[in-house]
């Protein structure tokens, strides 16, 4: 290559530069390089570990490792960052697994759970408005699922709209009679569950007792 062309070659790649940065902005970038294959496995293998710890409901702490390291070797794996915010709601450090959560959706819009799990940790606050957001969200996207039915149901009855939490939770229990279970055991539940419309639902759908 004489000078002449390695000008010309430098030309173009400052170009493709420009080009990406006004595509998919600089702090993009980063995105677009390739990992290393090693890199790519590792994260897959301590991935993988962390998926086997949480199901066999391990050490919370030795979870956050596993997920941790697999981070590290990929920092734009969305489904580590929504394991390891999992992970920190298993383990009540609700900031943490909310910012996790954040970073999983925003890498990967397919990973829907993780609204529903932030409605449920903003729930879990008192964060009423941010909770009912969340599971708005989620709804619009998985329609036939009752979980988010069943959460609004839940902000509704702190809210003290009984009415609502009624409609909300023969909703729900239409796709899924086991949430009844779920509200009889649940303490926010306790005074609507003296509701007579919110009694006959759950009555309605109480499992059936082998004899």
């Amino acid at each position: 290559m004489n000078r002449k062309e390695v000008r010309h070659h430098r030309r173009r790649v400052v170009v493709v530069g420009i080009v990406l940065v006004a595509l998919v902005g600089p702090a993009s970038l980063g995105a677009v390089t390739p990992l290393p294959p090693v890199s790519r496995y590792e994260a897959r293998r301590y991935e993988r570990e962390a998926q086997a710890c949480l199901s066999r409901f391990g050490p919370a702490e030795a979870c956050t490792i596993l997920l941790d390291t697999s981070i590290r070797f990929d920092p734009n794996r969305a489904s580590a960052r929504y394991l390891l915010g999992w992970s920190y709601y298993l383990a009540g450090e609700a900031a943490r697994a909310l910012a996790e959560l954040a970073s999983a959706y925003r890498l990967d819009p397919r990973l829907t759970d993780t609204l529903l799990l932030m409605g449920n940790l903003y729930l879990d606050q008192g964060q009423l408005r941010l909770a009912e957001k969340k599971y708005r969200q989620y709804q619009a996207i998985e329609e036939k699922d009752p979980r988010a039915a069943h959460g609004l149901a839940t902000v509704a009855v702190l809210r003290g709209d009984i009415r609502l939490a009624g409609r909300l939770l023969e909703q729900a229990l239409s796709r899924d009679p086991d949430l009844a279970a779920v509200v009889e055991a649940d303490p926010r539940w306790e005074a609507a569950r003296e509701d007579p419309r919110i009694r006959g639902l759950l009555d309605a759908h109480e499992p059936v007792r082998e004899e």
